[in-house]
């Protein structure tokens, strides 16, 4: 018998427990440029607690589901501002934050561009 009420008060607290986390759905600004969608995404995905997340490009809202037990808001932002994209509670200068490999690549992308159409004009010039 005693074995019993154990195992019933094991099973209403395992109950409670299991009904008091939910998931919950949340959007909020998050700065990137385009092309920055998937590094937004993955990051959000990698925290433990999100089930999903899908940023907005155009006006740069992240909409992200996540267990409010595992997770929070702060949490998930904070982990976005430490690839490189600032949200409404984190700026990437104020945390410990890696550049958007995006961002990098797309700043030395234009970089060599920059150069090359220099050089070219200067190639162009030589010749007259």
């Amino acid at each position: 018998m005693r074995t019993k009420a154990v195992s019933l008060i094991i099973m209403v607290v395992f109950a409670v427990t299991t009904v008091s986390a939910t998931e919950v759905t949340k959007k909020f600004e998050v700065k990137g440029d385009k092309g920055c969608e998937e590094h937004i995404e993955s990051t959000v995905k990698s925290v433990e607690g999100v089930s999903q997340a899908d940023w907005n490009e155009e006006d740069g809202q992240l909409e992200v589901v996540y267990n409010d037990v595992e997770t929070d808001l702060d949490k998930i932002q904070m982990a976005v501002a430490k690839v490189g994209h600032d949200t409404p509670n984190y700026k990437t200068e104020d945390v410990d934050a890696k550049k958007c490999g995006h961002k990098d690549k797309m700043h030395m992308d234009k970089k060599h561009m920059d150069k090359k159409h220099k050089e070219k004009k200067s190639d162009d010039e030589s010749e007259y």
